[in-house]
């Protein structure tokens, strides 16, 4: 072979495109949005999104082709909150303490020291992130949740995601549906910063 087809190969393998899973993922600054979706966008725009329920005046949507990573650990429930069919929050379920330790770590050293709280038994820590409010909250032995709102749309949502449908004064960790066949979902970091 010629040393100029040697360099043509190389050039075709070096601009081969990437799986399209992570070519197609782009994260965006959290005060942007959450992983790709910008905060505000239309849900329509984003037809992987499937509608899993509606409570008071925000429907939510996953995304079963996707599975986050914190920590290590897989989350397979990342729920996005709708109000008038726009994205105004994301709600994650925490699989483990370790996952929980993680994000809490990683939280503090990007958005500082937190607001802390008592909540009843559970211990809720919050940070702001220009128009985003993060939440952790850990109830003792139970739910470990993460929750991100856009405030300029969640002000207008009456809404817990630690209270299940109908009663709203009770407590309890709220169930989304997980991925629906065997395949295997995408993996992509949960937060970036």
């Amino acid at each position: 072979m010629t040393l100029r087809l040697l360099a043509v190969l190389a050039l075709v393998v070096i601009c081969m495109p990437m799986p399209a899973a992570a070519a197609a993922h782009k994260t965006l600054p959290l005060e942007q949005g959450f992983q790709e979706i910008p905060w505000g966008a239309d849900i329509a725009q984003f037809p992987a999104l499937e509608k899993i329920g509606v409570k008071n005046m925000a429907e939510f949507y996953v995304d079963r082709s996707k599975t986050y990573v914190v920590g290590g650990v897989a989350v397979q429930r990342v729920v996005y909150g709708t109000t008038k069919g726009k994205v105004f929050a994301v709600y994650v379920d925490i699989p483990s303490q370790e996952a929980f330790d993680t994000l809490k770590a990683s939280l503090e050293k990007q958005l500082g020291v937190d607001k802390s709280r008592q909540d009843g038994p559970a211990t809720v820590w919050s940070w702001r992130k220009g128009p985003v409010r993060v939440k952790l909250k850990q109830e003792p032995g139970q739910a470990r949740k993460l929750a991100l709102y856009y405030e300029p749309l969640a002000k207008d949502v009456e809404l817990s995601i630690f209270e299940k449908d109908g009663d709203e004064t009770h407590r309890g960790p709220t169930t989304w549906y997980s991925v629906k066949d065997n395949s295997l979902p995408t993996a992509i970091p949960l937060l970036r910063f």
